[in-house]
């Protein structure tokens, strides 16, 4: 099975000067956690991920007023894609390998074209390879579990 039949097609994106409170309210009105940060000249390429948990422990635990700050201050830079073309297995290879639980989907020109998440894998995956999948993803980091 290939991502292109699994992924969210058009997400819902944003820019890194989006307004933290702003980019909190759209995630909240589509019952979403993670929003792809692109690019500002049109290009649609990707260039980070804010979460819910990126505004919770970059700004919010901080003590910083989430109002007076911007998506580029709390993303996650690292960014993991695949293209529509990946396999269901490939995909589920990068999540384990880079122990996230979403990935950008991109065209040839790096564009976004859509989202596939752990969940999208799970739901069309044996029972077997989701629990494979979910604890490869979920095992500490060395540097997470001596904090």
């Amino acid at each position: 099975m290939r991502i292109r039949d699994l992924m969210t097609s058009d997400p819902v994106t944003c820019g890194p000067d989006t307004g933290i409170v702003a980019v909190a309210q759209l995630m909240a009105q589509r019952d979403i956690g993670a929003i792809p940060v692109v690019e500002d000249d049109g290009s649609g390429r990707p260039i980070g991920v804010i979460t819910d948990r990126d505004i919770t422990t970059r700004i919010v635990a901080r003590g910083e007023n989430p109002a007076d700050r911007r998506v580029r201050d709390a993303m996650t830079v690292d960014t993991v894609t695949v293209t529509s073309d990946s396999s269901m297995e490939d995909a589920a290879r990068e999540m384990a390998d880079r122990q996230v639980r979403r990935l950008i989907v991109v065209d040839e020109n790096g564009a976004i074209r859509g989202v596939v998440a752990q969940a999208d894998l799970a739901l069309s995956g044996s029972h077997q390879e989701t629990g494979r999948l979910v604890k490869e993803i979920s095992e500490p980091t060395p540097a997470a579990s001596t904090a």
